[in-house]
């Protein structure tokens, strides 16, 4: 196409700005390529449009490939499809897309602001979405500062001495502007900016409250956010700076084009955490600048939007924080949007807030004010810990800032009933205390593999909101979503505006359909149709010993002392060594019971390590350079443990920790052994202590293992899964599992699913292969079609982290393997009633780790050849009784210390001395230098059973 059918495409969206002389001039946002010449690049735009006197310019200086053509003597008119069309012209004579016009849209009710006797379109509120003032929020004005805890919080910090109140930390508010007011007297300010132009200066951020429909909104979620703590409002961060942008001349018709550009002005002027209090539709620029943020250390949050059911955009992004509302009582406000992509929730109904056209201060409604509220227990959570703490903390963890924080504040939301909606309200309401009191490896635990990268494809928002919106069949259809991204969920949006809320003014003056491509994509098609999250180690100058030294010394001195009642000091294989006796020494041990010298130790670690298959140890140059790691740091570690729980404390630096973590896997007290056909090896170095009762238990080993398969994407493998799923009902086709490996399968790998009630339908994506064995390529792959919920369901502790599996054939005729496991809820496993345990699954590897001299993780990796992803059996022992971790709310977890290296999610953990082998408990987390945590089948048996799940 050309640029002249482009031209004529342009000018029949706009009109000349002299018909709407204060209107704003019509524009497209595009990305030039990388590797091109950026001022070439702009100067052939600008020559191709040249009748239309069309200017090029980046967004802004942090992104000079982030172009805007601006047409400076017309603006947009009519339907806003033309401007689609042109668009989309644009796009075939300048051979790039996608191409996006920046459209003035209203796709979302307002926030109700001011005393509703003085709103002049009370009559336009949607019914059923809007509540009454309630009397008793008059006798507490700062309720909503309370349910999150934030007083609490800010005691604690007080009292530990550190900054509280969000002092220090830069609030970014892209909004409307602000206004003096009573409420905001006394704030900080530090910096401001006003992208629409409309101010004295550029710097000048005045919101001139000279439009109808939300004035002040700016005024009023700025003092939800931050208020000093003198008047009524209370903000969440009240010593908090300030940096109010205005970008949007009020929040029903915003440009998403200059909310990209003010985001990228919060980076500069300094933002710490920047509060978007608005929503619309999808759009790459802000898309783009949402992610400039986050590199840049900054948290965005983004409300989820008012009453058109569907999430919103920037809040809708895979890596913002949308932020949905709740009430005095902590249910769900009725006029929440809500969905898979809301991460958390906080008030939002009837929150106390300024009222900028009074001067007076009352009671408001909406996300935005939700989401004023976690910015500020961002600001708070920041100065508590430090800006530049959390940065290295992040850095060391291998993953950014507001990674950090939506994981902390995910682990530490309080779930405030049983029925919470998890899968649409987010975990539950922040509890900013419990975030204040965690430590920043809090969620680490709930073991969650990273999705590969190549599974981000930019569209991920999109095909989420496609789902939503059309059903499964979405997911099938041939659709660039990213081309069409805009006007389709503009479409989408503004028809469940007109069901809520047919009174309010469409974007750009006109409805929007479907486009036809789209609309023809999806009427071509039909339905058809991890690791234990190892805490890297700290770098110290060393912690006194703790439990879990005293546990690794008993277990070196049981097998050194089971090793000398044989007579036989190294037998590994041999099988002379008895179990019974080894796991019964580490409990009854005493303090001065006699430990080997550490050069015995090591050469039997050396020598285990000689006698291992040559499949097993992968790259010899790594597998050598381990060795000589574990070596190394593991004799000084060895050296101090026989004066452990004796004499004076001993210290233990970081790296003395791991080595002997390592020690103890290396030389098979805690083996991990890959399983072939279902069996274990019949020789092997690692057996030791461990060889009778594998040998008699073989039979039984290789019928559990049969039914233990891989959770993985479609097409999955040992690099590319999500967890571990067994068999306990084959003929209705049921798997347990983790409920957080179904929900990271959502919300990380982007496998589709939508809800109803507790069951999730997964149309497509998601799979379980009952093969996954390192010895051969068979697969077994069944597809799973849907995921029961049990009652209290939820990620890690705290909750019912269990989740069915509904598997059907892939290929018609298969069938799943034969027999299934059965579930044990006898009390006295679940209390340490059984002499030793054993985990099968799919152990993923330990991800790779700083904070000391040493990545011990590939030392991990390194030594046993880096097959992970293939299935596994780890025997092991019971070693924490129920309710031991603080977090464990309903004292239904305990500890074993099985290997599980980089996470075993959904593993069964089985008593396989027992005649039957049972599962007594389901693996969820770990800790290297802890302990692995299960939850108790004796915990739960109940709400398996209402799932009709068999529990004996």
């Amino acid at each position: 196409m050309s640029a002249d059918t482009a031209i004529v495409a342009i000018m029949s969206a706009t009109s000349p700005n002299v018909v709407k002389p204060q209107a704003p001039p019509a524009r497209f946002f595009l990305v030039a390529p990388a590797g091109d010449d950026i001022a070439a690049t702009k100067t052939k735009i600008a020559s191709q449009l040249a009748p239309l006197h069309a200017t090029v310019s980046a967004l802004s200086s942090a992104a000079p490939r982030d172009l805007v053509i601006t047409i400076p003597d017309r603006t947009f008119v009519g339907p806003a499809q033309g401007a689609f069309l042109a668009a989309h012209a644009l796009e075939d004579a300048l051979g790039l897309a996608p191409i996006e016009p920046e459209l003035i849209h209203a796709i979302m009710p307002i926030d109700q602001l001011d005393d509703r006797r003085e709103l002049e379109a009370v009559e336009k509120f949607p019914p059923g979405c809007w509540v009454d003032e309630e009397s008793e929020i008059e006798q507490n004005k700062s309720w909503a500062v309370s349910r999150l805890r934030l007083q609490d919080a800010w005691k604690l910090s007080d009292e530990l001495g550190r900054p509280s109140r969000g002092a220090g930390v830069a609030i970014c508010q892209i909004d409307t502007g602000v206004i003096s007011h009573p409420e905001l007297a006394g704030v900080v300010r530090a910096g401001s900016y006003n992208v629409i132009g409309d101010g004295t200066t550029p710097e000048d951020p005045t919101d001139p409250l000279n439009y109808a429909g939300n004035p002040g909104h700016g005024t009023a979620t700025a003092s939800v956010a931050i208020s000093p703590e003198s008047l009524d409002v209370v903000g969440a961060a009240p010593k908090a700076r300030h940096i109010p942008i205005r970008a949007i001349e009020n929040v029903v018709r915003i440009s998403q084009t200059s909310v990209a550009e003010a985001m990228d002005r919060a980076v500069a002027l300094g933002a710490d955490v920047i509060s978007l209090s608005l929503g619309g539709i999808w759009s790459w620029a802000l898309q783009r600048a949402r992610e400039r943020a986050v590199a840049a250390d900054v948290i965005v949050v983004a409300a989820a939007g008012n009453c058109v059911g569907l999430v919103v955009w920037p809040a809708r992004f895979d890596d913002c924080i949308a932020v949905a509302g709740t009430d005095f009582h902590d249910k769900p406000w009725i006029g929440s949007c809500r969905g898979p992509t809301v991460a958390i929730s906080a008030p939002g109904q009837n929150v106390y807030r300024a009222a900028a056209t009074t001067g007076r201060s009352g009671q408001g409604q909406g996300t935005s004010f939700a989401v004023a509220l976690i910015a500020g227990v961002a600001a708070c959570w920041l100065a508590h810990h430090g800006r530049g703490t959390i940065i290295a903390e992040a850095r060391r963890r291998k993953e950014t800032v507001q990674e950090m924080f939506r994981r902390l504040l995910r682990a530490t939301a309080r779930k405030p009933a049983p029925d919470w909606d998890s899968f649409n309200m987010g975990v539950g309401i922040a509890d900013a205390l419990a975030l204040l009191q965690a430590g920043l490896d809090a969620g680490i635990g709930i073991e969650a593999p990273r999705a590969p990268d190549m599974v981000r494809r930019g569209d991920e928002s999109l095909r989420q909101f496609a789902l939503e919106a059309f059903g499964p069949p979405a997911l099938k259809a041939d659709v660039d979503w990213m081309k069409f991204g805009g006007e389709t969920s503009l479409a989408v949006l503004q028809q469940k505006l007109r069901r809520t809320a047919p009174g309010l003014e469409s974007a750009a003056g006109a409805e929007v359909e479907v486009p036809l491509k789209v609309r023809q994509a999806l009427e071509a098609v039909t339905d058809s149709s991890i690791a234990p999250a190892i805490r890297p180690a700290r770098s110290d100058a060393g912690q006194p010993a703790d439990g879990r030294i005293v546990q690794l010394k008993q277990m070196i001195a049981a097998r050194h002392a089971a090793e000398r009642s044989t007579g036989n000091l190294e037998s590994a294989g041999a099988g002379d060594l008895r179990l019974a006796d080894a796991i019964d020494l580490e409990s009854s041990l005493p303090p001065d019971a006699p430990m080997p010298h550490p050069d015995d130790i090591l050469q039997r670690v050396s020598a285990v390590m000689a006698a291992m298959p040559p499949r097993e140890i992968g790259d010899p140059v790594a597998f050598g350079q381990a060795l000589e790691v574990m070596y190394r740091h593991g004799g000084q570690a060895l050296s101090k443990l026989p004066d452990v729980g004796l004499g004076p404390p001993q210290h233990f630096a970081a790296s003395e920790r791991m080595a002997l973590e390592a020690i103890v896997i290396a030389d098979g007290s805690r083996p991990s052994f890959l399983l072939e056909n279902g069996l274990p090896p019949a020789s092997h170095p690692f057996l030791g202590i461990w060889a009778a009762t594998m040998a008699a238990r073989r039979e039984d080993i290789q019928r559990v293992a049969g039914c233990v398969g891989r959770v993985q994407p479609t097409h999955g493998n040992a690099s590319n899964f999500i967890g571990t799923a067994t068999i306990v009902d084959a003929a209705r086709g049921l798997a347990l599992t983790n409920y957080h490996v179904v929900d990271d399968a959502r919300r990380k790998w982007l496998i589709p699913m939508t809800a109803n009630g507790n069951r999730l339908s997964i149309p497509a994506g998601l799979e379980v292969d009952f093969a996954g064995e390192a010895a051969t390529l068979d697969q077994r792959r069944f597809k799973v079609v849907e995921a029961i919920l049990p009652d209290g369901f939820g990620r890690g502790f705290g909750s019912v982290d269990a989740a069915l599996l509904r598997l059907e054939p892939i290929t018609a005729g298969d069938r799943l393997p034969a027999g299934q496991v059965h579930l044990d809820a006898r009390a006295a496993f679940a209390n340490g009633g059984v002499p030793s345990l054993a985990v099968i699954g799919f152990p993923g590897p330990a991800p790779m780790s700083g904070g000391t001299d040493v990545d011990w993780n590939f030392v991990t990796n390194a030594l046993f050849g880096n097959l992970f992803g293939f299935k596994r059996l780890a025997p092991g022992k019971f070693r924490r009784s129920l309710g031991f971790d603080e977090h464990d709310t309903l004292g239904s977890v305990f500890g074993h210390d099985a290997t599980t290296f980089g996470g075993a999610s959904g593993s069964f953990v089985l008593a396989w001395t027992d005649q039957e082998m049972p599962g007594f408990g389901i693996h969820f987390a770990g800790v290297t230098s802890d302990t692995n945590s299960a939850i108790a089948v004796a915990k739960i048996a109940d709400v398996l059973r209402k799932l009709e799940v068999s529990v004996a």
